[in-house]
């Protein structure tokens, strides 16, 4: 069954340009290579994120990263009922975290420390940079990790 998303919001997109690198690339299930367009993209910024929020809330066990063409370091997940707010770490429970420098063109397939519910999902980097993501797939209790 395919998770439906009401919105996707982010800290910034890249230039301002949301068809070429706004947070709609994370669910476009195009796996376009850096050199392409259609990878989502921050400025450079003080804890970049992207928020997917689902239809209804969903338990969240698992998900698929795809990062983009840089290297994405000190990733947080967080799930919870709570809306992101700008440059603020996530009032949201902490799903896992991804430490360290993550290579660019990687997939990071990453377990919840515990399934959580709610119905957004936060990606939120703990340090000053770009985040670039190619595509996410988040797996819940009743999905197969697709969006609709």
């Amino acid at each position: 069954m395919r998770q439906r998303i009401s919105g996707l919001q982010s800290s910034s997109v890249f230039q301002n340009n949301r068809e070429a690198s706004g947070p709609n690339k994370v669910t476009d299930r195009l796996f376009s290579s850096p050199l392409q367009a259609g990878i989502f993209k921050t400025n450079i910024e003080t804890y970049p994120w992207i928020q997917i929020t689902f239809l209804n809330s969903v338990t969240v066990t698992r998900l698929l990263i795809l990062h983009g063409g840089i290297v994405n370091r000190n990733l947080f997940v967080y799930v919870g009922p709570e809306s992101q707010k700008m440059q603020q770490q996530s009032s949201n429970p902490e799903c896992a975290l991804i430490s360290g420098s993550i290579e660019s063109n990687s997939i990071n397939d990453i377990a919840c420390n515990q399934p959580l519910r709610g119905q957004h999902l936060v990606i939120q980097m703990k340090e000053t940079g770009q985040l670039q993501i190619a595509e996410v797939f988040v797996f819940s209790d009743s999905s197969t990790g697709n969006f609709s």
